[in-house]
C-alpha cells in the first residue's frame, strides 16, 4: 500500500439493484449512497428486507444484477473474514 493512500477505501453505489431470481422482486432495487472511509454507518430494516445481500453485493461476493459498486482503490476481502449468518439453531 503506498503511504499516500488512505487504509480504508471509499465504496459508491450507484442505481445498484440486486434479483436472486429474475421472476421475482429485486431484493435491491436502485440503491445509490457513497460509504466514506472511517466513518460508522448502519445498515438496518425488517427481517428479509435486503440488508446481507446488499453487504454481500459491496464486498463483492454477488454481482449486481445492474448498476455499478465503485471502490477509491483495489479492495482484497477474504471471504473467510466476510460475516455470515449464524447456523439455524432450530429455535422458533
Amino acid at each position: 500500500m503506498n503511504p499516500a493512500e488512505p487504509p480504508f477505501a471509499a465504496i459508491e453505489a450507484r442505481q445498484l439493484s440486486f434479483s436472486y431470481n429474475s421472476s421475482l422482486a429485486p431484493a435491491i432495487d436502485r440503491f445509490d449512497y457513497r460509504f466514506e472511509p472511517g466513518l460508522v454507518t448502519a445498515v438496518s430494516g425488517i427481517s428479509g428486507c435486503g440488508k446481507s445481500t446488499l453487504l454481500y453485493v459491496l464486498a463483492g461476493l454477488l454481482r449486481p444484477s445492474s448498476g455499478r459498486r465503485l471502490t477509491t482503490r483495489t479492495m482484497r476481502l477474504p471471504r473467510r473474514r466476510v460475516p455470515t449468518h449464524p447456523p439455524d439453531s432450530g429455535r422458533p
